[in-house]
This record gives structure tokens, sequence and C-alpha cells, in this order.
């Protein structure tokens, strides 16, 4: 989602971690994304993964060997672009100084597509727990401390994350990002609740929770 409304149409395609990784290409292969019929020109896009802290299977303890899994994961992106990727989506993140460094590297590296970051609000302790855990995501002190304080009250633990995605969403977008894709997990009402303090969701396309009970019109799907 960019700053004004379009309307287009995506194949979301993970085309593997990296070499070496379940799913990739072999060394004497062509690369998967080069699979696209042609006959259906640009009428699709194709979108692949990016992550801005390596892919998990790469993320280790030691320093010297972490930057060196960080910058091939950063060249076989840079395959995936040249094989014929329209964009790219990451991992999700907490971190939006590292989201923002990994975006620098991947166009100093040569890529040049457009890289959209994949945000997700935190919604449940034990849904982001179990989230970033798998995904070996960095979380940020202060973010960490705000979810422990708020581990006990569901309800200020979504507020908590809506400011918290509203601020980081904010800070992307400034930087000349060009777009967010937003993790909901079935569950919107954060997203639109960030979106909303963001001011790229009117008053009338959302309701804070509770508010449907209280004769609001809730989320809108459009």
């Amino acid at each position: 989602m960019g700053r004004g409304a379009r309307v287009g149409r995506s194949v979301g395609w993970q085309v593997g971690g990296g070499p070496g990784r379940a799913g990739t290409a072999s060394a004497n292969e062509p690369h998967p994304v080069l699979a696209r019929p042609q006959e259906f020109g640009d009428f699709f896009g194709i979108a692949v993964a990016g992550y801005p802290e390596a892919h998990p299977d790469a993320i280790v303890e030691d320093p010297a060997e972490m930057e060196a899994n960080y910058r091939k994961d950063i060249a076989y992106l840079k395959e995936k672009c040249d094989a014929g990727a329209d964009f790219v989506v990451t991992q999700l993140f907490y971190d939006v100084d590292q989201l923002l460094k990994f975006v620098e590297d991947c166009r100093a590296s040569g890529i040049s597509a457009p890289i959209v970051p994949g945000v997700m609000p935190i919604m449940t302790y034990n849904g982001f727990k179990r989230m970033t855990g798998f995904c070996k995501t960095k979380v940020p002190k202060d973010i960490a401390d705000g979810v422990e304080a708020r581990k006990d009250d569901d309800e200020g633990l979504k507020a908590y994350g809506i400011d918290v995605c509203a601020a980081a969403c904010k800070r992307i977008l400034d930087a000349g990002i060009p777009g967010l894709h937003m993790y909901t997990l079935n569950l919107e009402k954060s997203t639109m609740g960030a979106l909303h303090k963001l001011g790229l969701v009117k008053d009338d396309q959302w309701a804070p929770a509770g508010a449907a009970a209280q004769g609001g019109s809730g989320c809108a799907t459009q």
C-alpha cells in the first residue's frame, strides 16, 4: 500500500531463501523466476522475498559469519531480480534502521527493483513472541520492553502495537520507500488502526475496537 490508491495484479513467489536452501535452483539450472510464461507479458508482476536481517537459516551468533551470510543473501536477491522479478517484499522486521540499511545495501549491490517492506503490527503477546522467535527477528530493546510491560493487557498491547507500527511506517515512507506490505494474519484492526494514524485510511473506513458494538461501522472492505 503506497500513499495513493492503486489497483494492480501481482504474484507473490518466494523463490527459495538462498543457495543451498529448499526450493532454490542449483548452480547449473536456470533461475526459477525465468519460468514466468511469456504469453502473459506484463499482465502479472512477480514479487520475490527479501530478508533485511538475512534469511532465518543464515542468522548465526558469530558476527563475521553473520555479515558474510547477510551479503550472500543480498547477492542471491540480486540474482532473483536479474532473473525477472519485478519487486521485492521483505520479511517482517521491527528494527527500521536495519530495514533502511538493507535497502541501501541492496541499491549499492545493483538491485534497482522496488523494495516493499513487510510490516506486521504487534497484535498479541504470544503471536509476537512466536513469530519473532520463528523468524529470528531482531526486536529493539525499547519495543521489547514495551511489549513485556503490556503482556497481560491485551487491549493495551494492541494499542501499543498500533502506535509502534504507525511510527515505523511513517519513518519508512518519509525515507522515500514506495509502499508497504501489511502482514495482517487475518487480524486487520491493528493494521487499519496504524494506517488510520498515518492518514492512509479515512475515518469512515475504520473504527477502533469496540466501536462496532457502539454503532460504529467497523472495518470497511473495498
